[in-house]
């Protein structure tokens, strides 16, 4: 019995000295003169949550599409302006599962980080972008990163592209709806990722263009070697719903139509409708269509 009691004693003791469990991760990105997009990644459920909501107090009313307000309008008179003042207009809301390996993999790259202790990451600037990481655990207690050193991949935003680069992975492997990835591409699209180009699917080949893509500079350069790269004897799809090419590449996209199998396909893509040489459609499906009647390897 007074073995019993000791050992007790010490797993006590343990567990009172032992860290508590990480709960939660939030992750708050404020895009330069636009709204918050707010992140929640629960630990315990395997969910991510996707949030984005304002109050007129903030925005400008005239920007609001009334049918994003919550409640009844048409009985709020004569307090109506009141009401629509201090309203919460939600945007978008959703919550996601999230695998346990991609799960597991985000804890891994967070921990590298090294965000152990509360920090800010700050230069005077007039107008930009900004992010806040939030780690919270089984206690409540938090540690945050507030930063807006963001609109370059240097060493000295090295903690804060860690954990971005761990994100975007596991958004892009949980988040399966159309209109909550188009606000995660908008939001890469706002920081130093480069290229902006994502592949979506191996069968047939296809790629997401989620930003825009020009002759100039580095992009250019970059996709250049990355026209190169491409097979000679597979089909390649473009996804431009959210995305475009510059007028500048048109004679690029020429050259590379006749010795590569290109098609491209989405609202953006209207202007290549009269190039004979650039394979562009409207929907997927007619890409689709069209690949079924040919013969590739």
């Amino acid at each position: 019995m007074k073995k019993l009691i000791i050992l007790l004693s010490i797993v006590s003791f343990i567990s009172c000295k032992s860290p508590s469990a990480l709960k939660e991760v939030q992750i708050i990105v404020t895009p330069s003169k636009s709204i918050p997009t707010n992140f929640t990644i629960d630990i315990k459920n395997k969910s991510i949550e996707q949030h984005k909501s304002f109050t007129r107090a903030l925005y400008n009313f005239e920007l609001i599409d009334p049918a994003l307000l919550i409640g009844d309008k048409d009985t709020l008179s004569p307090y109506r302006e009141t009401y629509l003042r201090d309203s919460l207009y939600v945007i978008y809301q959703k919550s996601f599962p999230i695998n346990k390996k991609v799960l597991k993999e985000f804890l891994r790259e967070l921990k590298n980080s090294n965000l152990n202790s509360s920090a800010r990451h700050y230069k005077p600037i007039l107008d930009g972008k900004g992010l806040r990481v939030r780690k919270i655990n089984t206690k409540n207690d938090t540690i945050s990163l507030i930063s807006n050193l963001v609109s370059y991949r240097n060493e000295k935003s090295q903690m804060e592209y860690t954990i971005l680069d761990a994100f975007f992975k596991l958004a892009y492997k949980s988040i399966d709806d159309y209109k909550g990835i188009c606000e995660i591409e908008n939001i890469q699209d706002s920081f130093s990722y480069g290229l902006p180009i994502r592949k979506v699917s191996e069968h047939p080949i296809e790629f997401r263009i989620w930003g825009s893509i020009t002759s100039l500079g580095s992009i250019g350069q970059e996709f250049l070697i990355f026209l190169n790269s491409l097979p000679n004897d597979r089909p390649v799809i473009f996804d431009l719903r959210n995305g475009s090419f510059a007028y500048s590449l048109n004679n690029v996209l020429e050259k590379y139509s006749q010795k590569k199998q290109l098609y491209i396909y989405g609202n953006k893509s209207r202007e290549y409708k009269n190039n004979r040489e650039i394979k562009s459609f409207l929907t997927k499906e007619e890409i689709l269509k069209t690949i079924a009647n040919k013969t590739y390897k």
